[in-house]
């Protein structure tokens, strides 16, 4: 099996190293010398995964020396923490989340891309659309930086299971709750007699889960970090509970739950957990929401899948499609053109054209934000995603600076789940479960702020 992925590690190498020098034309030659090109990374094992490959082989003889700022399997650097970093290192690249993208941008840390964009013959309109938008809403309106890919998730569904019980197939711009609704079908269709359930995530099915997929979906927060209250206590709130409470009672959502081991401080699950928790490739649950390109074992049941859910405020935005990582250039970078030549590599035609020759595996890669990858592909449902766009939300770093978020949040939803779960069993009411997440969760938020 090494053996195996040695040989196609090469293959991959040889043809990427054959399409990039086949691609550059004499006007698109990097810059390269004795220069040191300072790159920023999240991670050196991320950093490995995701570029050097790319990098090696478009730039030979480019030095590059990487400044780690998250190392792996080492405490996450606090907001202050990283920016200091950052400040200090003065980086010519920077490779990160888009997570820690927003603070960066909000501190001014990185620089403005608008003109290097323009200088190098391409325009915004060569970029998939919802990057764009999302990189300026979290810069105050500049391009301040570039996502080389983006990801989306669809809506698979078991087209086996929807003829067998009469039931029209799901399709493109569907709100989570139609969605919700039609997977309710297969309930009073007769489904859960036969241990059929409508929709199910694994790993995700209690009903935090669901409640938070809701939240999202609609862009509403459980917590307000920057006011220090719990607020579910809103009309829409109160409707997405009672709707999920519904859900569980009546069948189509199930709370079987699959519970992991816990190794040396990581929570894992075996091939047989991994298994059992996947309900939708048993044949057992008629849909469920996936990164697009994943490969279910699904010989004897036939399978389709359409656009993940949209918001009901917009339906073109989806809370399924994600930015994750980002690319920029340091506001005080010293060798700033050769930072965007490996950004203007990164995000060319001919990265798109490679891409769509070897993701093999889009569901872990992602697609390329390059336009031009829609004439390299043939799925037709890949244009449809590049017209939606990801729901934006506001970035809190109060979750941080000011809360200790992980600890809240652990304790938080061990909470809401047990509250849901004395509605779902009739023991206790909608109001006073919400009675109770408003009076406890504040209270376990007050707990969690962090002392000066």
């Amino acid at each position: 099996m090494r053996d195996c992925t040695k040989i196609a590690f090469l293959f991959i190498s040889l043809v990427l190293l054959f399409v990039v020098t086949a691609g550059c034309s004499p006007n698109e030659e990097p810059s390269q010398g004795d220069k040191v090109l300072r790159i920023a990374v999240d991670s050196k094992g991320e950093y490995d995964y995701k570029y050097r490959d790319y990098v090696e082989a478009a730039f030979p003889g480019l030095k590059v020396e990487l400044i780690e700022l998250e190392e792996d399997y080492k405490p996450r650097l606090s907001i202050q923490e990283f920016m200091k970093k950052i400040e200090t290192e003065k980086p010519d690249l920077i490779l990160t989340s888009s997570y820690r993208y927003v603070q960066l941008a909000e501190k001014g840390l990185v620089a403005d891309l608008s003109v290097r964009l323009a200088e190098s013959g391409m325009t915004e309109d060569d970029f998939y659309p919802g990057m764009i938008e999302w990189v300026k809403q979290a810069s105050g309106g500049r391009l301040s930086g570039i996502a080389p890919f983006f990801q989306s998730s669809v809506l698979y569904y078991n087209e086996t299971l929807f003829k067998k019980y009469g039931i029209e197939l799901p399709h493109d711009g569907m709100t989570l709750e139609e969605v919700i609704e039609l997977a309710s079908r297969f309930t009073s269709g007769g489904g859960s007699k036969d241990g059929i359930v409508g929709m199910h995530q694994p790993f995700s099915n209690l009903p935090y889960n669901v409640l938070s997929q809701f939240a999202m979906s609609e862009g509403i927060r459980d917590v307000t970090f920057s006011r220090g209250k719990v607020s579910m206590d809103t009309p829409l709130w109160r409707h997405i509970i009672e709707t999920v409470i519904n859900l569980y009672e009546s069948g189509t959502l199930s709370t079987k739950e699959v519970k992991g081991k816990m190794i040396n401080g990581v929570l894992t699950f075996d091939k047989e957990a991994t298994e059992q928790a996947n309900l939708f490739e048993q044949g057992k649950a008629a849909m469920s929401i996936g990164y697009y390109g994943i490969s279910y074992n699904t010989e004897k049941f036939k399978t389709g899948y359409v656009e993940p859910p949209v918001s009901s405020k917009d339906r073109l935005s989806s809370s399924n499609i994600y930015i994750f990582n980002i690319m920029a250039i340091g506001a005080e970078a010293k060798n700033a053109e050769t930072a965007w030549d490996v950004i203007r590599f990164m995000t060319s035609d001919h990265m798109a054209k490679i891409q769509s020759k070897l993701s093999s595996d889009t569901a872990s890669s992602g697609f390329p934000t390059r336009k031009s990858y829609l004439n390299y592909v043939q799925d037709p449902i890949i244009g449809r995603l590049f017209q939606l766009k990801p729901v934006y939300s506001t970035a809190e770093p109060e979750i941080e600076t000011v809360y200790d978020g992980r600890k809240f949040y652990l304790l938080f939803e061990e909470l809401v789940n047990k509250e849901m779960a004395a509605a779902i069993k009739g023991e206790k009411s909608v109001d006073e479960i919400i009675k109770t997440i408003q009076k406890d969760g504040q209270a376990l938020l007050d707990a969690a702020k962090k002392t000066k």
